[in-house]
């Protein structure tokens, strides 16, 4: 099996599930102001690395680096969403379906002084 990895770093804190969930309660216009926002902030950070568009199914790894630990990991992943809808955008995901998705793993940590989600995409190909 080859692999190639790329990696996207994107500093500071994505939506939480209890975020979103509180502000579509407040107006059913803000999901739609939220994603926007984060896809296309996903889109950007992923042009300004020079990612290249992926050619193979990828397995792909969320490394979330949150402030604290008041947040459950799956209210963390939760922005997973954004960033597979952000990287189609960039158009280095062709689409988010079983054709082109193998896998996810998540892996959480704390560092108070730079939240972050740290991304590697690993192209899988089998011989």
């Amino acid at each position: 099996v080859l692999a190639v990895d790329q990696t996207l770093v994107i500093h500071g804190s994505m939506p939480r599930l209890n975020d979103t969930i509180r502000a579509t309660k407040a107006h059913w216009s803000r999901y739609a102001a939220e994603k926007r926002k984060y896809t296309e902030a996903v889109a950007w950070a992923a042009l300004e690395a020079k990612l290249r568009p992926v050619t193979a199914p990828v397995e792909i790894t969320f490394h979330w680096y949150s402030k604290d630990r008041r947040a459950d990991p799956d209210n963390i992943r939760y922005a997973a969403k954004h960033i597979l809808d952000g990287l189609q955008a960039a158009k280095i995901l062709p689409n988010d379906n079983y054709k082109w998705i193998r896998g996810f793993r998540d892996l959480f940590a704390v560092d108070r002084d730079d939240p972050r989600t740290e991304i590697t995409l690993r192209e899988v190909r089998l011989p």
